[in-house]
Protein backbone atom coordinates (compact mmCIF):
# COMPACT_ATOMS: atom_id res chain seq x y z
CA UNK A 1 0.00 0.00 0.00
CA UNK A 2 1.22 3.16 -0.77
CA UNK A 3 0.47 6.73 0.78
CA UNK A 4 -0.24 10.58 -0.06
CA UNK A 5 -1.31 13.26 1.09
CA UNK A 6 -5.18 12.95 0.05
CA UNK A 7 -5.06 9.27 1.82
CA UNK A 8 -2.20 9.06 4.83
CA UNK A 9 -3.92 6.41 6.29
CA UNK A 10 -4.34 2.77 4.66
CA UNK A 11 -7.66 1.00 5.56
CA UNK A 12 -7.67 0.07 9.05
CA UNK A 13 -7.12 3.72 9.74
CA UNK A 14 -3.48 2.94 11.16
CA UNK A 15 -0.53 5.48 9.54
CA UNK A 16 1.16 3.10 6.98
CA UNK A 17 5.16 2.46 7.71
CA UNK A 18 7.97 4.01 5.64
CA UNK A 19 7.69 3.10 1.90
CA UNK A 20 11.59 4.29 1.14
CA UNK A 21 14.81 3.74 2.65
CA UNK A 22 17.05 6.50 3.11
CA UNK A 23 20.42 6.22 0.86
CA UNK A 24 23.57 7.63 2.21
CA UNK A 25 24.89 10.91 1.08
CA UNK A 26 26.72 11.05 -2.51
CA UNK A 27 28.97 13.57 -3.90
CA UNK A 28 29.32 15.30 -0.70
CA UNK A 29 32.60 16.14 0.87
CA UNK A 30 33.14 18.60 4.21
CA UNK A 31 34.87 21.60 2.81
CA UNK A 32 35.61 23.19 5.85
CA UNK A 33 33.73 24.14 8.93
CA UNK A 34 33.20 27.10 10.74
CA UNK A 35 32.47 27.77 14.64
CA UNK A 36 28.81 28.96 15.23
CA UNK A 37 28.62 32.54 16.18
CA UNK A 38 25.04 32.68 16.96
CA UNK A 39 23.98 35.18 18.55
CA UNK A 40 26.02 37.67 17.29
CA UNK A 41 24.92 40.70 19.47
CA UNK A 42 27.55 43.47 17.96
CA UNK A 43 30.30 43.69 15.79
CA UNK A 44 32.80 46.32 14.73
CA UNK A 45 35.67 46.29 12.34
CA UNK A 46 38.53 48.37 13.92
CA UNK A 47 42.12 48.04 13.73
CA UNK A 48 42.95 48.42 17.50
CA UNK A 49 46.39 46.33 17.62
CA UNK A 50 47.74 48.74 15.00
CA UNK A 51 48.27 45.89 12.66
CA UNK A 52 47.91 46.36 8.54
CA UNK A 53 44.46 45.07 7.97
CA UNK A 54 41.45 45.92 10.65
CA UNK A 55 39.93 43.45 12.46
CA UNK A 56 36.57 42.02 12.96
CA UNK A 57 35.68 42.20 16.97
CA UNK A 58 32.02 39.78 17.42
CA UNK A 59 30.27 39.85 20.73
CA UNK A 60 28.67 36.27 20.58
CA UNK A 61 26.43 34.24 22.73
CA UNK A 62 24.37 35.35 25.83
CA UNK A 63 24.97 34.76 29.80
CA UNK A 64 28.15 32.67 31.26
CA UNK A 65 28.43 31.73 27.49
CA UNK A 66 29.37 35.19 26.05
CA UNK A 67 32.16 35.32 23.84
CA UNK A 68 34.48 38.32 22.33
CA UNK A 69 36.04 37.19 19.18
CA UNK A 70 38.55 38.62 16.85
CA UNK A 71 38.61 37.55 13.94
CA UNK A 72 41.63 38.40 11.18
CA UNK A 73 40.73 38.03 7.52
CA UNK A 74 43.19 36.04 5.11
CA UNK A 75 42.40 39.16 2.86
CA UNK A 76 43.35 42.61 2.72
CA UNK A 77 40.04 45.01 3.73
CA UNK A 78 39.70 47.91 2.05
CA UNK A 79 37.42 50.23 2.79
CA UNK A 80 35.58 52.03 -0.11
CA UNK A 81 33.03 54.41 0.96
CA UNK A 82 31.42 55.30 4.35
CA UNK A 83 27.87 56.29 4.27
CA UNK A 84 26.22 57.31 7.75
CA UNK A 85 23.63 55.39 8.34
CA UNK A 86 19.97 56.37 10.21
CA UNK A 87 20.12 53.86 12.81
CA UNK A 88 20.97 50.42 13.15
CA UNK A 89 20.11 48.45 10.42
CA UNK A 90 17.73 45.09 10.88
CA UNK A 91 19.21 43.04 7.35
CA UNK A 92 21.69 44.36 4.78
CA UNK A 93 21.67 42.26 1.49
CA UNK A 94 22.93 42.39 -2.05
CA UNK A 95 21.34 42.26 -5.10
CA UNK A 96 22.16 41.59 -8.73
CA UNK A 97 20.62 43.74 -11.62
CA UNK A 98 20.16 40.86 -13.41
CA UNK A 99 20.16 37.16 -12.41
CA UNK A 100 23.17 36.29 -15.06
CA UNK A 101 25.20 39.32 -13.66
CA UNK A 102 28.61 37.94 -12.12
CA UNK A 103 28.65 40.84 -9.32
CA UNK A 104 25.87 42.25 -7.31
CA UNK A 105 24.65 46.06 -8.27
CA UNK A 106 22.74 47.05 -5.01
CA UNK A 107 23.13 47.05 -1.28
CA UNK A 108 19.75 46.94 0.24
CA UNK A 109 19.52 48.09 4.20
CA UNK A 110 16.68 47.80 6.04
CA UNK A 111 15.35 49.19 8.73
CA UNK A 112 12.54 49.34 11.06
CA UNK A 113 10.87 51.96 9.11
CA UNK A 114 12.88 52.60 6.01
CA UNK A 115 14.89 50.51 3.41
CA UNK A 116 17.47 52.15 1.77
CA UNK A 117 18.71 51.22 -1.91
CA UNK A 118 22.38 52.02 -2.58
CA UNK A 119 23.75 51.40 -6.40
CA UNK A 120 27.32 49.68 -6.49
CA UNK A 121 29.14 51.09 -8.98
CA UNK A 122 32.50 53.36 -8.90
CA UNK A 123 30.74 55.08 -6.18
CA UNK A 124 28.32 54.19 -3.81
Amino acid sequence: PESSSRAPLDRSGAIPGILFEPRPLKNLLLVDEQDNFAPTTDMRVENVTGEETPQIYALCGRTSKASLRVLRPGLAVTEMAVSPLPGNPNGVWTVKLKNADEFDSFIVVSFVNATLVLSIGETV
